[in-house]
């Protein structure tokens, strides 16, 4: 029985995963380079050699992401589909997710915003603000280039040393709003932070202005869902953030298990699609 591989080639990393012909996931990996090329070639590699997939086990190479479009039609001889990038996310967030109609949320290195539905996927915008966003700040902020250590510094920082809560420029209530709801990043800065205030800071800024986005996209289509993917929705931060979200805006801001890969499994699903034997199994 051959093996379909699905690859997610974004801009700093590639996401692999790898299925068998019934549509059952038999593994994942991932690979963060920023050479586009390396990185797939290195998650190709990196997935056979942990799976124990052998070349001529493979009948096709699934493609999507930004990335893809620097890969020849020609990757070891095998057949090659490019999946539209826009499609994958949207199908991959519904099925993770389980929903029938949502806002997926793909934050990469930027941020894509994709209504999706069962009548289809269209793109609906998209922001400069992502992951790249954070690791640049990082580096110039906190000298620190590993996003996974940024987050684990901001957890123990204290927000309300960078920022301007709600509670702290109002005496009483104010409807809609919860007392630690953010009224401004970094407001309160006046000199130098701790690392760790200012990683939570950074953290929170970025996360909170794609959710904002994301919240004036579902309002604007009339959905009442958010399917939060990409490598920014495995972040520690990401649940406290996005339940305050939920709180604030009565919409469903929902962080799949998983989501790094949704795109990837997007991909499938949408190549499956073609195919209604096969149904792909999360």
């Amino acid at each position: 029985m051959g093996i379909i591989i699905s690859a997610d080639i974004g801009g700093s990393a590639t996401k692999v995963a790898g299925y068998r012909e019934t549509g059952e996931r038999i593994g994942k990996t991932i690979v963060r380079l920023d050479d586009q090329v390396a990185s797939f070639y290195g998650a190709f590699g990196k997935f056979s050699e942990e799976h124990a997939v052998a070349l001529s086990e493979i009948q096709e190479l699934i493609l999507t992401g930004v990335g893809a479009s620097r890969l020849s039609h020609n990757q070891y001889d095998l057949p090659v589909t490019y999946v539209e990038e826009f499609e994958a996310i949207g199908r991959g967030g519904l099925l993770l997710s389980g929903v029938k109609e949502a806002v997926v949320v793909s934050m990469g290195t930027g941020t894509a915003f994709v209504h999706a539905s069962e009548a289809g996927c269209t793109h609906l915008g998209g922001s400069g603000i992502g992951g790249g966003t954070l690791l640049g700040l990082s580096k110039l902020l906190l000298n620190e280039t590993d996003i996974s250590a940024v987050a684990r510094l901001a957890q123990e920082g204290v927000l309300e040393h960078a920022d301007i809560t709600i509670r702290d420029i109002c005496q009483g209530e104010v409807p809609g709003l919860p007392p630690h709801a953010t009224a401004s990043n970094f407001g309160k800065v006046r000199n130098a932070l701790p690392s760790a205030d200012t990683a939570a800071a950074l953290i929170n800024m970025i996360l909170q202005g794609i959710g904002s986005m994301a919240m004036l996209a579902a309002h604007g289509i009339g959905t009442g869902t958010v399917v939060l993917t990409g490598s920014l929705a495995s972040l520690p931060q990401a649940k406290g953030i996005y339940e305050t979200f939920r709180e604030m805006y009565h919409l469903d801001f929902l962080l799949p298990e998983d989501a790094e890969y949704a795109t990837a499994y997007g991909a499938f699903a949408t190549r499956m699609h073609e195919m209604p034997s096969v149904a792909p199994v999360i």
